[in-house]
């Protein structure tokens, strides 16, 4: 059975003295437990028996998001919680990040596994989360509303697929469409002298009479409007 990968996270304040592997007291304690639970340990920047922090990873923060980016192992092992104490006001948000990118983090003391989605920190700060991010969602909402009520009130249409007319040799078959009605042409009849023509509809297929009511109702519309902003 494969051996589950997790890197070693070391103090930095412990890493940086220039101690042997066998004599840091935190690299052993999380080295017994990976022993003893199944883990395949990394330790960041060994080299030659000496403890040392990976670069750009001396705060869990940076080592975080470098296992994100480089999608490393889904584990980080921590002697105990008090080893994080530097970090300890954004301990919260680092640990629900990590469970939002499925990356846990266990103390290896306590055998707790801080990233458990009923510890309060990541209850507290989802909920948190979520709450601002309701927040931004209704904001933007609003200024949608508001940018879409402005373009409408011009005359003019933002959203939704666009009108036929408006994509390239559309025009000059809408114009057709517009005069053949002008020549009390029917519905059926419009289709049947489009269908001669050799023109078809934007997705290809026949002419369908409902399709062509909307399209001449639409340009009723679009003329009335241009028609009230130029008064």
């Amino acid at each position: 059975m494969d051996r589950l990968q997790a890197v070693a996270f070391i103090q930095p304040s412990v890493s940086h003295c220039n101690r042997s592997f066998s004599g840091n007291p935190q690299a052993v304690s999380v080295s017994t437990f990976a022993s003893q639970n199944g883990f395949e340990l990394i330790f960041p920047g060994t080299s030659g028996g000496e403890v040392a922090p990976l670069k750009d990873a001396s705060t869990l923060t940076s080592l975080v998001v470098r296992l994100i980016a480089e999608e490393g192992p889904k584990c980080i092992l921590v002697d105990s919680t008090e080893s994080l104490i530097e970090e300890e006001a954004a301990l919260p948000l680092i640990l629900f990040e990590c469970n939002r990118h499925g990356i846990r983090v266990i103390a290896c003391d306590s055998g707790k596994e801080l990233t458990d989605p009923s510890d309060w920190r990541i209850k507290t700060t989802s909920s948190v989360v979520k709450a601002f991010a309701q927040l931004e969602k209704k904001k933007l909402s609003r200024k949608l509303q508001e940018a879409r009520a402005g373009i409408r009130a011009a005359g003019k249409r933002c959203d939704g697929r666009k009108p036929f007319g408006e994509h390239p040799g559309e025009r000059e078959v809408l114009d057709l469409i517009v005069q053949m009605r002008k020549d009390r042409k029917t519905l059926a009849e419009i289709a049947a002298g489009l269908e001669s023509a050799g023109l078809r509809p934007r997705h290809g297929g026949r002419w369908e009479l409902s399709f062509i009511s909307r399209v001449l109702s639409r340009n009723a519309e679009a003329e009335e409007n241009a028609a009230g902003l130029s008064k």
